[in-house]
């Protein structure tokens, strides 16, 4: 079994000093910029009408919504704050109670000889790490450690 290690959560982002999305309501007749092959078949579903606008990468989707080229995108947090901070770019918003998808990481191991002491090993680590508060240093102060 492997540990949580932290949250990720999908969101629609906005640009700072611009309208925060708060609900799939609110994404009626919006320009959504999203990474090719990311979350098409989950936009897709949506029972409204939006035009999305692909991108090769997160950075260029935020890149366009800077320059108020789109009005959100669609994208996940820690990581486009990440990509933000990297790019020297102004850190987006989002409003963090409307959550599209959320998941935890966890480290995985190919079942092989020896695969459950390792990850016994590794969950020890990550507990450890958790405990002493190294775990936020290393993953950044835009994480959120999984309890």
């Amino acid at each position: 079994m492997a540990y949580a290690i932290d949250i990720v959560s999908a969101h629609f982002i906005s640009a700072p000093n611009q309208k925060k999305f708060s609900n799939i309501e609110s994404l009626e007749g919006v320009d959504i910029a999203v990474q090719q092959g990311v979350a098409e078949s989950a936009l897709l579903n949506l029972k409204i009408h939006f035009n999305t606008i692909k991108t090769p990468d997160d950075l260029s989707a935020l890149k366009m919504l800077l320059a108020k080229r789109v009005d959100t995108m669609f994208g996940w947090h820690p990581d486009i704050l990440l990509i933000a901070e990297k790019n020297n770019l102004p850190l987006p918003k989002f409003d963090a109670d409307f959550i599209f998808f959320q998941t935890t990481t966890h480290f995985v191991c190919k079942n092989f000889g020896g695969a459950q002491d390792l990850m016994k090993i590794l969950n020890t680590r990550i507990d450890d790490l958790k405990t002493t508060g190294k775990l936020q240093t290393i993953l950044g102060k835009h994480a959120q450690i999984a309890d």
